[in-house]
């Protein structure tokens, strides 16, 4: 075994992220006030004040630990930590069923945590429910969505304001049942939230509930269709859409169809949605693919050679013609490849791949010898020159000679060193540099392994021949690693101030 690095990679802990902090950070995302670019200079200076905060220290804490702290700073501090520190503590009585002790520490707190004013009367609706104060809650509720129309926190609570029993607990479920006609609050919910997932959930329930080809569901699955990608349903809801209303649906509607059914592979269906969308290099280019891996070649085809004579320059109609290629009978395909090596030098090499292929199966083996060696030579760095070389380093080594492989591995891990094959090709060049007794060069050969493609499984294997302590294919199981978690929640990278004060607060 070789030394150890003398500087070893500190390991890195990132803390757990409850399901339920995910769902609200996608939900906060999707909404309308998440991203606000005049309030981003204030956001960032708020946050990284929030680095210092004594209340977010606290984030990480279970309720039984930080409760007396809590309290302790609600009482002694004012503006916004002691905001904050009502704000933490109160959502955990209201978590532990001890409403009655939150709402003192919500009145008027709106007032002085005016970023999250919102969900500070949310939160004080939602204990004067829990504590049968029904009637309050409602008032609550309507003073939410009154005084702070735009922010996601009225979502939730013109949600509730449209339950059959209103002010009931945030996680009330959705009835089974459906009215024929929305609430009012649900109505006014979809218009103004039409992203939020408890709006896309009530489009879809409201119009399942409806009998095939009311013209009411049309709008319904046309909200869904655009913003109801993660809804478990969804793919439902294209199908309905599509079948029963395909005469009424736009082409900006096939085109959310199209991304819909391309998101979740139903790559068939996104062809033909997408072939009815507005002509763009990518509705093109995906229309024909789809109809490619639909079994629609001759389809494709054309749809492919559309895309090239609609948009001759464009990114999009590179891939579309290595595709083409595929599609063609050889003459026609190395065609197409010249085309490519011409007019897109940056997908040339991919071109003269497929090209060397056709011309193996043409027996033609030293015109795909020159097509390969034309890639290692203009076109070096690239993803198909890594490929050859760590094909040939592979064969090399398999005819036991290590010095060709040791060379044809260096050559990729020099020329493309952030390329996903050099962590691999690294990882061989050290090995079979131990096997002929070269251990300074292995010893670099892993050691950039490790710097360059941390992440990578080769490094971990690396790391074994540097003798560190990671454990091998034999003892890695039973390793337990402390992990050394931090002891608040880094800042998300972007978001208004209320996304990242909440994600901060561990909600």
């Amino acid at each position: 075994m070789l030394k150890t690095l003398k500087n070893k990679w500190p390991i890195i802990a990132l803390a757990g992220v409850s399901a339920l902090s995910i769902v609200f950070v996608v939900t906060f995302l999707k909404t309308t006030d998440a991203f606000k670019p005049s309030e981003q200079v204030e956001t960032e200076s708020i946050i990284k004040a929030a680095a210092n905060s004594p209340v977010l220290s606290l984030a990480n804490q279970s309720a039984a630990q930080r409760e007396a702290a809590l309290g302790d700073l609600a009482q002694r501090l004012s503006g916004l930590e002691g905001a904050r520190a009502r704000y933490m503590l109160a959502t955990d009585y209201i978590n532990q069923a001890q409403s009655d002790k939150a709402l003192p520490l919500l009145e008027g707190l709106e007032g002085s945590y005016k970023d999250l004013a919102g969900y500070v009367l949310l939160r004080r609706a939602q204990a004067q429910s829990a504590i049968g104060q029904s009637e309050a809650a409602i008032a609550t509720l309507n003073q939410l969505t009154q005084s702070y129309p735009d922010s996601t926190a009225t979502a939730e609570a013109l949600y509730k304001l449209g339950l059959p029993t209103a002010g009931l607990p945030a996680n009330s479920a959705l009835p089974d049942s459906q009215p024929v006609a929305l609430p009012d609050a649900w109505a006014q919910l979809l218009q103004a939230f039409p992203s939020h997932p408890l709006s896309v959930n009530i489009a879809f329930r409201q119009a399942a509930s409806l009998k095939p080809n009311d013209d009411a569901a049309l709008p319904l699955l046309r909200q869904v269709a655009y913003h109801g990608l993660e809804h478990p349903q969804y793919t439902q809801a294209l199908n309905r859409l599509t079948s029963q209303y395909s005469s009424a649906l736009t082409p900006e509607d096939w085109e959310a169809i199209g991304f819909g059914y391309w998101e979740t592979q139903n790559y068939a269906q996104a062809g033909e949605a997408y072939i009815k969308a507005p002509g763009s290099p990518r509705t093109q280019y995906r229309a024909a693919r789809g109809k490619e891996r639909g079994g629609k070649g001759r389809e494709a085809v054309r749809v492919y050679q559309l895309l090239d004579k609609t948009f001759p320059e464009h990114p999009e109609t590179a891939s579309g013609l290595l595709n083409l290629a595929d599609l063609q009978d050889d003459a026609a395909a190395i065609a197409t490849l010249d085309s490519i090596i011409e007019r897109f030098p940056d997908r040339a090499a991919d071109a003269l791949v497929k090209r060397a292929e056709i011309l193996d199966e043409l027996k033609s083996p030293d015109s795909a010898k020159q097509a390969r060696a034309s890639i290692l030579s203009q076109y070096p760095a690239s993803a198909a020159a890594a490929n050859i070389r760590l094909k040939q380093a592979n064969a090399n080594a398999k005819n036991g000679d290590y010095t060709a492989a040791i060379s044809w591995a260096r050559q990729l891990v020099e020329a493309a060193p952030q390329d996903e094959l050099a962590a691999e090709a690294g990882f061989w060049l050290g090995k079979w540099s131990l096997r002929q007794n070269q251990p300074d060069e292995a010893r670099k050969a892993f050691e950039q392994v490790v710097r360059n493609h941390p992440e990578s499984y080769y490094s971990w294997r690396s790391a074994i021949y540097l003798d560190w302590n990671v454990g091998n294919f034999d003892t890695v199981r039973s390793f337990q690693p402390e992990l050394a978690l931090p002891a608040r929640r880094t800042p998300l990278p972007t978001g208004s101030f209320a996304l990242q004060e909440l994600y901060l607060h561990g909600r």
